[in-house]
Order: C-alpha cells, then structure tokens, then sequence
C-alpha cells in the first residue's frame, strides 16, 4: 500500500483547488479513486474478505492503518460497507468519506482475498491467527529482551514493578486515570493526558476500558503512575480496535497514573 500513500498525499497537497480532484463519482454516489484493478469477483453482503485499510483525515495525518478480516454488513460502518461492495476481489482504490461538511476521510482499500463459504473463511482465520500470535510472541519477547528494564509477568500483564501480587478491590469504586498508549516501535496512538480532565470509570463495570487497563490499575496505589506491556489478549485483541487504530494481534505500552479513587457509597 506504499503506493496508496505516497499518491494520497499527493492528492492531500492539492486538495484546495478542487472539492475532489482525480476522484470519479459512482452511481451510488461514491467518490472514488482506483489504483489498482482487481479480477471479476464482485464483492457482495454476506461474503468475508481479507483486505488492508488506510484512513486518512483532511489533515493529511495517517488517522487508522489496519490489516483485518470481516464478513461485509451494513450495520458497522455504512459507509466502509458500500465502498466494499463497490469492489471486486484485487482492487485498489480509495473512497472520500464527508464526515462533516469541513472534515473529510479517505478510506484507502486493497481486497486481497474473498470467501464465499463461512468453512473456508474460519479455516483462513485459524491459519493466519495462528501465525499472527506467534509474530507477536516473537515481537514481545524481542522487546522485552531488548529492554533495559526488568519486567515481570504478573495476571497476565507485564509491569516493571514487582511490589505488589494482591490485587486492590476496587469493585463500584470510580477510578480516575491518565494514560498514554504506545505501539513497541514507539508510535503514540492515545494520549489521555491532553483532555481536560482525567478519564473516570466505575471498576467492575464492562466495557468501559480494555481488561489490561483495569487489571493494572488494580496493581495501583492512588497517586502512582506506573508502565506496563499488555500482550493483545489483555488489549484489543484477535480484531484490533472498532476504530482501526489498533490492529489485531497487537501487544501495547501504556503508562499509566492512579489519579483518584473515590469508594463507592
């Protein structure tokens, strides 16, 4: 997809002289711009493909990169949908999406691979989790041996502060917390610190925040702040995050500060 990007950009620069230059409208009301023709596999609702996605903001700034597996609907996002089933088995291209009338996205697409049948589709997915968790096996253990730090294996997360085994019982306590989440390699990809107040939720409650976050706050004394590694089980993983900014099977850095932790009534 280097190519995608180089050429995006490309487009980004000269976005102010045209509402959508080099892009063609489609009968669905599309628009769209192909880099790449595929063969003459339609895709249609119901099929599961293989495909690698590039979101970019007006801005210019990569906004999501992620290489996944779906069956294609019309209920998760409407808009990825119809682009999807605007294209064929191969295909390269990208699509504006007008998310407000001053912030645009282009979702950039490649479809490498298209089932027809669930059976062949779930043994695709198997094979390639497969692999998956051994690269990522491979990625923290080289991490963690690169690291100057020593970091310690506890309830499934890695904490380089090994004080603590009991974990606090902050059941219906609300938490308040700052944190910051990175990829191994460094990139920052949430930064909590920068919004106005901390981030509360009710420990205990589901879905409020990834399961490593909550096992790790409850490592936590009030006031501290503290790094952990949470492999993808912990985090986002085999389906990486709804907004593509995680991809699957991706283990993460976070730190983290206990700001308060108010009991619960």
């Amino acid at each position: 997809m280097k190519y995608v990007i180089y050429s995006i950009g490309m487009l980004l620069m000269s976005a102010c002289t045209q509402k959508h230059p080099g892009y063609h409208k489609t009968p669905e009301g599309l628009y769209r711009k192909v880099f790449k023709i595929g063969d003459d596999i339609p895709l249609s609702i119901g099929d599961f493909i293989v495909y690698d996605l590039n979101v970019f903001e007006s801005d210019s700034l990569v906004y999501a990169q992620t290489s996944a597996a779906i069956q294609i609907n019309k209920h998760e996002h409407p808009f990825f949908s119809k682009a999807l089933l605007d294209m064929n088995k191969g295909d390269s291209a990208c699509y504006i999406y007008e998310k407000t009338p001053e912030v645009h996205q282009l979702f950039c697409v490649e479809v490498h691979q298209v089932f027809k049948s669930e059976k062949a589709y779930q043994d695709h997915l198997m094979a390639t989790a497969l692999k998956a968790e051994q690269k990522e096996h491979q990625r923290l253990s080289a991490y963690i041996e690169k690291s100057e730090r020593v970091w310690y294996n506890i309830l499934g997360i890695y904490s380089n502060t090994f004080t603590r085994f009991k974990q606090q019982n902050f059941k219906g306590d609300t938490l308040s917390i700052l944190y910051k989440g990175y990829s191994l390699d460094g990139h920052l990809y949430e930064d909590q610190t920068n919004r106005n107040a901390p981030f509360e939720f009710t420990y205990g409650n589901p879905g409020q925040v990834i399961r490593g976050i909550e096992i790790a706050v409850s490592m936590m004394q009030s006031g501290e702040k503290l790094k952990f590694i949470l492999p993808s089980l912990m985090a986002y993983g085999s389906e990486g995050s709804s907004d593509y900014s995680v991809a699957p099977f991706t283990p993460l850095l976070y730190e983290i500060e206990l700001v308060e932790v108010k009991k619960k009534q």
